[in-house]
């Protein structure tokens, strides 16, 4: 969720995923993820990519499909991954795996309220300096 520039995509396939796709508001940061992926060798229908409000969109969601992904990652501040954490049960497999990170730490507590209360169960949180990630499950 917020693909940016594609990286946590091309990390993931080059690590062994068999496949990923990318979700950003931003047209361009579409465009340029579908790029980096190019540029990495990662074609078809390894890397997709949608733009739009995953929010608030139901085509959209219906695109990018129902309890189908092992994990979400969302590079994103606390704000917006509250915002659309309600869609990430939607998307998620039963034990799949959130990782949401750029949290800044006054604003944690915030969001692990947050996941818990959609159903998430906490594995793991990492702080460095002020800035926070967190692993959570969906049962």
């Amino acid at each position: 969720m917020g693909c940016g520039s594609g990286i946590l995509s091309i990390a993931a396939i080059l690590l062994g995923a068999k496949s990923s796709t990318g979700v950003d508001i931003d047209e361009n940061a579409v465009r340029i993820a579908i790029e980096n992926n190019r540029l990495n060798n990662i074609h078809g229908d390894r890397f997709i990519a949608y733009s739009g409000d995953v929010t608030n969109d139901t085509k959209l969601q219906d695109k990018i499909g129902y309890n189908k992904y092992d994990l979400i990652a969302v590079n994103i501040i606390a704000d917006i991954i509250i915002g659309m954490s309600h869609t990430f049960p939607l998307f998620l497999k039963s034990g799949g795996l959130v990782i949401a990170s750029g949290i800044i730490e006054k604003y944690l507590q915030d969001v692990l309220n947050n996941f818990k209360g959609l159903g998430f169960e906490i594995l793991e949180v990492n702080k460095s300096e002020d800035w926070v990630s967190v692993t959570a499950i969906f049962n």
